[in-house]
């Protein structure tokens, strides 16, 4: 395919890339985890063993409040006491401020009370327990620490907020030697992002772990019929497991896996003016080039709906930014204009690569790969289908490939085209085809003029070995054995182009027209063909011109010429005349004439041959005259000369 001279600008940010919604929620649900994961993990989980203890007097100490400085913990509390289960035990309201390491943040925990042995190895709070670090808060009615086993729990539900989230679950467990944490059952979350929409990205699941060490987490439902669900302003999303991975060094995104029957329901509207419009850097005409077309709706569509039945997002290996969108099963992604017109993307896999500043690198579909174009209506606009199709994103040409003995296909208002391999700018539909290539090329009634014979009011299906079509210029160029036809009509030749609104048409090697030829009404129809090295047609004109080796063949009668024209009639596929000039030769029932020019009377179905016509029979010598004419009907020829006697002499078969 050729490209256009105009320099192409390299895509936009694209308005798909709507998964990443779902990549911001786990960014922050990473950052969440990992801050209390560092805030609270000295805090206590699981109440101590029992213990025997000997019988003694409970010394019950009021107002406690005091520092211990080997653990950098301050404690405030109504009473504290040593009870018969020798434990400490603190009355509340309880107040622990743990000011831990040097340089880590300080944790404030409340409760109605705290149960500890004097070893520090165990630790129960009770009683709408509150733990507060840095801005963030977590409720529940219980937390134990199991100081010897490093584990942290509760199991009465927690409730977790700040400026910008909440959340809650039924059950957390973390654990200090796998650096892990778990939140199971009921897991719901609810996050204000750092995006034009402030409405909370929200999220439903049956638990979340998540790995500081690895940096690893994932979200699982327990069945397909409570999977997670995900939501965020009028945008859904729902998937069976979700997997994520954030970079070493900080808490961005890395790595976003969704698993199984992944569903999104993207509505995100841009955030444009009334008096801006949004307009492709490209969309500018080129005096000579292409002109701009109605593109295809990957860039301006304000819902996206995608199904898979896995998803990847990943960001560059050592940048947090996207880098791609990889997905598998079934997949299917749909965008959607405001005015309703749709662009679907089906095929077993979809990927979408990205160059830094998220423009769009490659966009590859592979096996059953399928766009379609769909209007407002629901009308097919646009097709592409094949075994793989690829968007290379700098020059915005699709590449559609076959394979195994399918096809590639490019359908539009225009044609339906297939071949081996097809290449479609999403600019104009201008494409180029290769291998095998077919095409129905379909009437454009208000544009288009008839070509030739053809007319303009049916399709004309084409074959050939290459195509080519520029918008620009509505021109077709068709390489390698071509054969085009409409009806009984058809053209051959080894390189044919036209203009598909003139109808403007030339053809290269071995050109042959075939078309029905009706002498008189009434009459059987008949074939006419003609040969030649080159034609051409010439619509303002209205004629057909044959060139170099031109021969044609009609009832009983063959000719040669050197050129050869034919008007069409005003029905396509009739001749109004033909005429053959440069020495014409004429061969009928084995008698040749010889002459300069030859035409055809349609109304008398005669061929009348002058410039000194020499006629020869077989066997019986020549016949010279100013005019030979051939019926056509009964086969006898009509020698005229024009002396100052004229005589006239009929010569039959």
């Amino acid at each position: 395919m050729k490209r256009s001279p105009q320099k192409t600008a390299k895509v936009p940010p694209a308005k798909f890339i709507k998964p990443a919604l779902a990549a911001a929620l786990v960014v922050v649900i990473g950052m969440i985890l990992v801050y209390f994961i560092v805030h609270l993990k000295r805090r206590p989980t699981i109440p101590p063993d029992n213990k025997e203890i000997a019988q003694q007097k409970i010394e019950v100490q009021e107002k406690v409040d005091f520092f211990d400085f080997k653990g950098k913990i301050k404690v405030t509390a109504a009473r504290r006491y040593l009870g018969e289960d020798n434990l400490y035990h603190l009355v509340g309201p309880v107040e622990i401020i743990d000011q831990g390491k040097k340089g880590g943040g300080e944790v404030s925990i409340a409760g109605q009370s705290v149960i500890y042995d004097k070893d520090m190895k165990h630790f129960a709070m009770q009683g709408k327990v509150k733990v507060r670090s840095q801005g963030v808060l977590l409720e529940a009615e219980n937390f134990d620490y199991n100081r010897e086993e490093e584990i942290f729990k509760t199991d009465s539900g927690i409730i977790l907020s700040s400026a910008r989230f909440s959340g809650s679950s039924k059950q957390a467990v973390y654990s200090l030697k796998e650096n892990a944490m778990s939140l199971e059952y009921d897991v719901e979350f609810k996050i204000v992002p750092r995006l034009e929409n402030p409405e909370p990205l929200q999220f439903k699941a049956d638990k979340l772990v998540y790995n500081l060490r690895d940096r690893k987490g994932r979200i699982e439902s327990r069945t397909d019929e409570s999977p997670i669900i995900l939501r965020h302003g009028k945008s859904r999303g729902r998937a069976n497991l979700i997997e994520f991975e954030q970079f070493y060094d900080n808490d961005d995104l890395k790595v976003l896996f969704l698993k199984g029957r992944v569903k999104v329901d993207l509505d995100e509207k841009e955030n444009v003016g009334p008096q801006k419009k949004t307009k492709m850097p490209d969309e500018k005409a080129v005096p000579g080039g292409p002109q701009p077309g109605r593109e295809w709706n990957f860039f301006r569509s304000e819902k996206q709906e995608i199904e898979a039945e896995e998803i990847k997002i990943r960001a560059f290996l050592n940048l947090p930014e996207l880098h791609a969108v990889e997905s598998k099963g079934g997949c299917s992604f749909k965008f959607i204009s405001a005015s309703g017109e749709k662009t679907h993307v089906r095929g077993e896999a979809v990927d979408f690569i990205f160059s830094r500043g998220a423009r769009l690198r490659e966009f590859r579909v592979f096996e059953e790969a399928r766009i379609s174009s769909l209007l407002k209506d629901s009308q097919q606009d646009r097709l592409v289908e094949g075994k793989t199709i690829i968007l290379d994103g700098e020059t915005q040409i699709v590449r559609v490939q076959g394979k195994n003995g399918v096809s590639a296909r490019f359908a539009s208002p225009r044609n339906e085209v297939t071949a081996a391999e097809i290449e479609i700018s999403i600019q104009d539909d201008s494409f180029g085809a290769k291998g095998g290539a077919k095409a129905v090329l379909r009437p454009q009634m208000e544009t288009s003029s008839a070509t030739g014979f053809f007319a303009k009011d049916k399709p004309v299906f084409a074959n050939a070995g290459s195509m080519r079509y520029s918008a620009g210029e509505k021109r077709f160029i068709l390489s390698g054995q071509v054969k085009m036809w409409q009806d009984k009509k058809v053209l051959l030749g080894q390189e044919v182009s036209f203009n598909e609104e003139t109808g403007e048409m030339q053809g290269h090697g071995d050109i042959k027209s075939i078309f029905p030829h009706t002498p008189k009404e009434g009459e059987k129809e008949e074939r006419v063909e003609i040969s030649a090295g080159r034609m051409s047609y010439d619509p303002k004109a209205n004629q057909i011109f044959y060139e170099d080796g031109c021969s044609l063949k009609m009832r009983n009668i063959d000719l040669s010429a050197g050129l050869i024209t034919v008007l069409p009639g005003e029905a396509a596929g009739k001749v109004r005349s033909m005429r053959a000039t440069k020495k014409v030769t004429i061969i009928q029932e084995g008698r040749e004439a010889v002459g300069e020019t030859a035409e055809y009377d349609v109304e008398k179905d005669t061929m009348v041959l002058t410039g000194r016509p020499v006629l020869t029979l077989k066997d019986k010598g020549t016949v010279r005259g100013d005019k030979l004419t051939f019926r056509l009907g009964d086969g006898t020829i009509l020698v005229e000369n024009q002396d100052q006697q004229r005589s006239v002499a009929v010569i039959k078969s």
